[in-house]
């Protein structure tokens, strides 16, 4: 008998890549919760600005780990804290955590698309990341426009502080 014959990864037919934000949070287990000299803690993730680097194999919950922190699962998640009382807005349980994530996937065939059809993998590597870039705008954007839209954050605010430090970033601080 085989090494794969004998084992079958109890999780395979869950893959948080097709989950909506309900069973994420269904499923969601916080590792922190298990272990005492944790390496990192859940507020770590956003206040040490610090680069984490997420390894594993297949199915060990890298994906899951991220789609929990991304902004449409931590919705969710506000909503059923504010409804236990646990928090008042989404904007104070996003200030408990510390931030929001950010998630993007990039699967094969749109990754095989930025290559071949005569061009260098230089120019290709040039337009993904203005690709990227774009992708990580238009997350930003819809955000912005969702927090504005449900009144939680107004349209002064966005122009008075994101707006600067954007355009700073951006190199047009003049």
């Amino acid at each position: 008998m085989s090494m794969e014959d004998s084992y079958r990864n109890p999780f395979s037919d869950y893959n948080a890549n097709v989950m909506d934000s309900d069973k994420i949070l269904e499923y969601w287990c916080s590792p922190f919760r298990f272990t005492q000299s944790a390496v990192i803690s859940e507020s770590d993730i956003y206040r040490n600005g610090l680069p984490i680097v997420f390894m594993g194999g297949r199915g060990t919950g890298k994906t899951m780990f991220l789609r929990y922190f991304s902004y449409d699962v931590q919705q969710k998640e506000a909503e059923i804290e504010i409804k236990n009382y646990r928090c008042n807005t989404f904007i104070s349980h996003l200030n408990d955590k510390g931030g929001i994530g950010f998630y993007l996937r990039f699967d094969g065939p749109i990754l095989r698309s930025f290559e071949g059809k005569g061009l260098k993998q230089e120019k290709w590597n040039d337009i993904f990341i203005h690709y990227f870039e774009l992708q990580v705008c238009q997350l930003y954007v819809t955000v912005i426009r969702d927090l504005v839209s449900k009144c939680l954050i107004n349209r002064e605010s966005i122009e008075e502080k994101f707006v600067p430090k954007i355009a700073y970033l951006l190199g047009q601080n003049d």
